[in-house]
């Protein structure tokens, strides 16, 4: 903890700043609006528990010694560390307001993390405006500033920020496995075993519209990716999902069903760098990173 003779000495230290600055006591005593015998007692006083001599008379005045040029060196890191807190509060003070984060309901469980709580304390100003949804929001209209899709951006105006590969493949709960068995291959699975999907932009790439195609006991489907997910490890189905699941879900690897998809970070190239949309981008980016991976 602080002391007060470390106060004492930081004064000591900024007054001896002060004094070389301004080339005089008298002058530093002006500039700071203080009397000349408060600096020479804060810089007197640190001469005296010290054993040195920061400041030596030469008859016309005081000169700073090659001890009190050392010295000096430590009260010039002080006063730069002094400034940084102006540079903090002007970055805080941008860091306030809301940003509209909208997430494609399929990457929802892709883009949560735990990490919220250290974003929120780290800017208090910032209110996070969540959108979830499968209706995409116009990133050229304003309805959004930032949005996490699987889709890529359409509009002149969205940038992407960043991009990853997401690998998707087959999984099913163990209670489905013990219940109903593993399907020996795709033909058995297409006809043998109950199937449940997520409706929106992945089903209509190539590899799952042909899955959907040939499967014939769909039983459940859903425009919600926390039902699909939830039906799938009740056990009612086998259904398509990334591979972020792993650990929720087992992949049925063996089947070789596999494909990927990009999923995108996107901003308005107009707003993309205002300081509190910046900062929630860098913070989905490094959600992004954690799950697939830097790139």
């Amino acid at each position: 903890m602080v002391t007060k003779k470390d106060i004492a000495r930081l004064n000591a230290l900024l007054y001896l700043d002060a004094f070389t600055e301004c080339r005089s006591k008298r002058e530093a005593s002006k500039h700071l609006g203080v009397s000349v015998d408060t600096i020479n007692k804060y810089i007197g006083d640190l001469e005296e528990e010290l054993k040195i001599v920061l400041l030596s008379g030469n008859g016309r005045g005081s000169i700073i010694t090659p001890e009190g040029e050392r010295f000096l060196s430590i009260a010039d890191n002080i006063i730069k560390c002094l400034r940084n807190l102006d540079d903090i509060a002007d970055e805080v003070g941008n860091y306030q307001g809301i940003v509209r984060f909208a997430v494609n309901d399929s990457a929802a469980g892709d883009i949560s993390s735990k990490k919220l709580f250290d974003f929120i304390k780290q800017y208090p100003g910032i209110h996070l405006y969540t959108i979830l949804g499968n209706k995409r929001p116009s990133i050229a209209m304003m309805e959004t500033d930032i949005l996490v899709d699987y889709a890529p951006p359409r509009e002149a105006d969205a940038v992407i920020i960043a991009e990853k590969d997401v690998r998707f493949g087959l999984f099913a709960s163990s209670k489905y496995l013990e219940e109903f068995g593993i399907p020996k291959n795709m033909n058995d699975l297409y006809e043998n075993h109950r199937v449940c999907y997520k409706t929106g932009y992945l089903m209509n790439l190539k590899k799952p519209r042909e899955f959907l195609s040939k499967a014939k006991h769909i039983i459940y489907t859903t425009n919600s990716i926390m039902a699909l997910k939830s039906v799938l490890k009740s056990g009612v189905g086998i259904g398509i999902c990334p591979y972020s699941y792993k650990g929720i879900l087992m992949p049925l690897d063996h089947l070789h069903f596999e494909f990927t998809s990009k999923i995108y970070l996107i901003a308005h190239r107009d707003t993309k760098d205002n300081p509190r949309i910046r900062v929630v981008l860098d913070y989905a980016k490094k959600l992004l990173d954690e799950k697939f991976g830097c790139s």
